[in-house]
């Protein structure tokens, strides 16, 4: 996952298209489902799913660990709008 990956929609793995409105805003969005957010929520989302997928795996798919007499459920896998392709 390097700088040039492709930014992908994540229900449809779709490279995104990028545009600018009539107020300057970048927007990307899908050409195959047309899910759409700005450039700035794009990256936000990316940066998230760099960050889940540098941790190992298990990390968040739902898994239960006692530590101290205290059961902790981690959170099901999340699932992500926008994903880098490698």
């Amino acid at each position: 996952m390097d700088e040039s990956s492709p930014i992908l929609c994540g229900e449809c793995n779709a490279p995104i298209k990028f545009r600018t409105d009539g107020n300057g805003q970048t927007l990307g969005a899908c050409p195959v489902c047309g899910k759409e957010d700005g450039l700035d929520e794009i990256l936000r989302e990316v940066a998230r799913y760099k960050v889940d997928k540098s941790l190992p795996p298990g990390t968040f798919s739902g898994t239960t660990v006692r530590h101290g007499g205290v059961t902790i459920k981690s959170p099901p896998q999340r699932r992500y709008r926008w994903i880098v392709g490698e």
